[in-house]
């Protein structure tokens, strides 16, 4: 971890998810989203990151970048961020 980098938390929508599968937790991890917790709730999956980069908007750009680096036909669309911290 950089001195500079800070954790932040936010969540990724999803969509193109039908239902949780190891081959999707899997391919997601391989390609860094690591740092993230997927997630399905009402008929919705998620990915909970806690990712270290210098800004929140720095984390939440790399964590997408790897969610398209996965090659799963996911598409985002929300992202949801805790504007207390």
């Amino acid at each position: 971890m950089n001195m500079e980098d800070h954790s932040h938390k936010f969540v990724l929508a999803l969509s193109g998810v039908v239902e949780p599968g190891g081959e999707l937790e899997d391919a997601l991890f391989e390609v860094g989203c690591d740092d993230a917790i997927l997630v399905f709730r009402n008929r919705g999956a998620y990915l909970e990151f806690d990712r270290q980069a210098p800004t929140l908007d720095a984390a939440i750009h790399s964590a997408i970048r790897d969610v398209k680096c996965a090659d799963l036909h996911l598409t985002i669309v929300a992202v949801e961020t805790d504007d207390s911290s």
